[in-house]
């Protein structure tokens, strides 16, 4: 069960399909799975993750768009970026709202080739083994016809207790800023562990920092939270750090350049 769930005992069951079977359908699968829907049919390449997701669900699998049944009433291209539009070509069947779940990729990489569609962005990073509480977490709408909007709405707000509409152009900014948030972040803490493990030093100690620092963040404003020896000009921590990164280049012209981000004062002292 997803954590924080709920069942919808009223819903109007829709049939959906998913054409992918990685992380993004195996949890938007369980959630509407647990909301009341149908998953009717899993169409993938990868016949292991497709058959499992399909048998999970009592839905039909195929490894062909081909395939694609017309009783569908949400098809659902979980998928790359840059297969949805070649995937899209394939669609012969006439009647499922299509849609994609890309937050860089334009509504029209579905609407120039088929129609009803739209786009459905849940802004979270998924992977198999956990199970969130999607009704923490916002869904980004989009169509080019007011009435398949609605139907989307009205999906998205079984699993969801936020729900926008929101062009393709602002989507955009937002994956950008959803990139630098959890890729960037993600790396910034991959590199952290790396620091710790060299020097027998548990990760887990950097856990209450790392939660405290977003906490703070959301809570007012990243920018008026900034601490550290970059905000306070503290050029003998900097050039310490600095020598331990001696034997990695990439990472101290990382940390230089994030702390001259931090305070363009120290442009010409690092």
């Amino acid at each position: 069960m997803f954590a924080g769930q709920r069942i919808i005992e009223e819903v109007v069951k829709a049939k959906i399909t998913f054409i992918g079977s990685g992380n993004l359908a195996w949890n938007l699968a369980g959630a509407f799975d647990l909301a009341g829907h149908q998953i009717h049919q899993v169409i993938s390449r990868n016949e292991q993750t497709g058959q499992a997701l399909a048998k999970t669900y009592a839905a039909f699998y195929h490894s062909s768009v081909d395939k694609l049944f017309s009783d569908s009433d949400f098809v659902f291209l979980a998928l790359p970026d840059k297969a949805i539009r070649e995937t899209v070509q394939q669609i012969k069947v006439k009647g499922p709202v299509v849609m994609h779940s890309a937050g860089s990729c334009d509504l029209n990489a579905i609407s120039d080739h088929y129609q009803p569609c739209g786009v459905f962005y849940p802004l979270q990073t998924f992977t198999m083994e956990r199970k969130p509480d999607f009704f923490k977490i916002p869904v980004f709408i989009e169509s080019t016809d007011k009435e398949v909007l609605e139907r989307i709405r009205e999906l998205a707000e079984v699993i969801s207790n936020e729900v926008v509409e929101l062009n393709s152009e602002k989507r955009l900014f937002m994956h950008l800023a959803a990139v630098i948030v959890n890729n960037f972040n993600n790396h910034l803490l991959t590199q952290a562990e790396k620091i710790m493990d060299e020097h027998g030093l548990p990760f887990r100690y950097l856990r209450p920092l790392a939660m405290e620092t977003v906490n703070k963040a959301f809570e007012g404003s990243p920018s008026k939270n900034q601490t550290g020896p970059a905000v306070r000009k503290d050029m003998d921590t900097l050039n310490k750090h600095l020598e331990l990164l001696r034997s990695n280049s990439q990472l101290s012209d990382l940390y230089k350049l994030m702390s001259k981000d931090i305070n363009p004062d120290l442009e010409n002292r690092m």
